[in-house]
């Protein structure tokens, strides 16, 4: 799966990442999308009604995150390929 963005920067205390894809990428708010690094999935995120041109903020689901892991910059956006 090919990744559409990437993480810029992720907000923990306010759980929300700034990922480096906007409205130049047609993103929209409500859009669900996945994290991964590597081949493991690290988390789900929903994109914010804040959408710039190169640029956006999501929410992320806390619960989505496995235990022990921290999403970081670098971390694919990527189409939900997964239930969980």
């Amino acid at each position: 799966m090919p990744a559409i963005a990437k993480v810029k920067n992720f907000v923990k205390d306010q759980s929300f990442v700034v990922i480096d894809a906007g409205s130049n990428k047609s993103l929209a708010a409500g859009a669900l999308f996945e994290l991964r690094r590597g081949n493991s999935i690290v988390g789900r995120i929903k994109i914010s009604e804040t959408i710039e041109a190169e640029e956006a903020i999501a929410d992320v689901d806390p619960k989505s995150i496995p235990p022990g892991v921290e999403i970081v910059p670098g971390d694919d956006v990527i189409q939900v390929v997964s239930n969980f």
